[in-house]
């Protein structure tokens, strides 16, 4: 008897990083912002270790802070929670928040990648996916 491989059903390429971030719930019960660390990341999701108490499809605000929470740059996103494990959450982006988290999204994403030839993919990724919605600021 043959085992089949599990087929990736990820859209884009995962790129693995350490990077504090703050979530906070935006569905059911107010949360106060409670802090994380992002373990991976792509152009449409993450997985964030530390408080894994939102159950799947609960929405939530998720803020990355690139240099740490003292440099004040940061990539802003709402998302969905996929998968709550033990150890963190899965998270879905559902729409990054202007165009400078846009931007800074892409730029981390490619800054981590294992190589050049990993980078390449994930910029053909980014141009070829019409599925990443910027937030504009009006109600689409």
């Amino acid at each position: 008897m043959s085992i089949e491989p599990i087929k990736n059903q990820r859209d884009f390429t995962r790129v693995n990083l350490s990077v504090e971030a703050d979530f906070e719930a935006t569905s059911g019960e107010p949360r106060e912002l409670t802090p994380c660390i992002v373990q991976d990341l792509s152009l449409k999701g993450a997985f964030i270790s530390g408080d894994s108490s939102l159950s799947a499809k609960s929405r939530c605000r998720l803020t990355l802070w690139l240099g740490g929470r003292e440099a004040g740059t940061a990539v802003h996103v709402e998302a969905k929670v996929i998968r709550s494990l033990s150890d963190g959450m899965a998270l879905e982006f559902v729409q990054i928040c202007g165009p400078e988290s846009f931007s800074h999204l892409r730029n981390l994403v490619l800054y981590n990648a294992s190589d050049a030839g990993e980078a390449d993919h994930i910029e053909r990724e980014f141009k070829g996916h019409l599925g990443i919605k910027q937030r504009t600021g009006t109600d689409d």
